[in-house]
């Protein structure tokens, strides 16, 4: 029997491409980029799209439309852009009789994609323009994947890998030093499985009340894990994916945070967080539940928040199933 066990992560998947500029052309980031050529190309990621959907794998998809940002005289001119992909199964089997892993592993992924350069034009920005993308079906076609192995919250990840007549770049060899400063430009994104949620549900103003034990250490209880019989604001960050502000740990802190939960395909799962109050780091403070609650998207008026508290056994607490309800005002 398998359970799901939700990693943080973000969302969204995607692929990137993009491609040359003419040598006569100066890279608007030549200078900050003095010394590090040699490490690698960057592309600046300007539209995302895609998801795998369970209820629709056929229709799935990704794409990334992109431009190229390098310097041609010292990267080389870009011959083409391979997307390849590998299969992460994050759903902890607790059966140790069966195995149901099907994680297909980096260094078995496949190619997907191979686009030419000459497939890619110039935009207003002067640098040459694409998109790359690929359909969920030829992916699991070229992994060899069945229907019944993709589960929620597993991924598929694509590496984005570039030829030039210089060097082959990939995601282990290019430095993301200037991603952070003057665009985004990954070589790697991830796209994780998902059933279709409603922005419109499960969000608003809700009473929230901690309906089991605390947790508890030898010195003492901990108290709830948030502030308990309050009104708190849930909004929507994505699809599938909600926030609410509240206290942490009441009754020793006093500092509040966004705390996340996510709809994903039926059951309404925690993903790990850290806490605020603690006694090192507070890493891993919460984390998902050992069985999740469930949901009904057409009632949400009234649901459970389960989720194991203090997952790291921090402060000599053990961790616990904690159960928020909250009710809709």
């Amino acid at each position: 029997m398998r359970k799901i066990i939700k990693k943080l992560v973000i969302p969204s998947l995607v692929l990137a491409s993009i491609f040359s500029c003419q040598e006569d052309e100066k890279s608007p980031f030549a200078d900050p980029r003095d010394g590090v050529e040699d490490k690698g190309v960057f592309f600046r990621s300007l539209e995302t799209s895609g998801k795998v959907d369970l209820t629709d794998l056929q229709n799935s998809g990704f794409a990334l439309k992109g431009e190229l940002v390098s310097d041609q005289a010292t990267l080389g001119t870009v011959e083409n852009v391979q997307l390849k992909v590998w299969f992460e199964d994050r759903v902890v089997d607790n059966d140790q009789s069966t195995d149901d892993d099907q994680t297909i592993k980096e260094e078995d992924a496949v190619v997907v994609s191979t686009i030419p350069a000459a497939s890619f034009t110039k935009n207003d920005n002067g640098y040459l323009e694409g998109t790359v993308s690929a359909t969920i079906p030829e992916v699991m076609d070229k992994l060899g994947l069945e229907a019944a192995d993709i589960e929620p919250t597993s991924a598929f990840v694509f590496d984005l890998v570039i030829n030039t007549d210089k060097k082959t770049f990939t995601v282990d060899n290019s430095t993301p030093d200037l991603s952070l400063t003057f665009f985004t430009a990954p070589f790697r994104y991830e796209s994780v499985a998902v059933c279709p949620a409603d922005e419109a549900k499960f969000v608003g103003k809700y009473h929230i009340k901690q309906t089991s034990g605390f947790v508890t250490a030898p010195w003492g209880d901990g108290g709830t894990a948030f502030s308990d019989d309050v009104i708190v604001d849930v909004v929507a960050v994505s699809e599938t994916r909600r926030s609410f502000n509240v206290v942490q740990t009441p009754k020793f802190c006093s500092g509040t945070a966004d705390m996340l939960f996510d709809l994903i395909c039926g059951q309404i799962i925690l993903p790990t967080q850290n806490g605020l109050c603690n006694c090192t780091t507070g890493e891993g403070w919460y984390a998902a539940a050992i069985n999740p609650s469930s949901y009904d998207l057409s009632d949400d008026k009234v649901f459970d928040l389960i989720f194991t508290e203090v997952a790291s056994g921090e402060c000599s607490y053990t961790p616990a199933q904690t159960v928020i309800r909250f009710t809709k005002q």
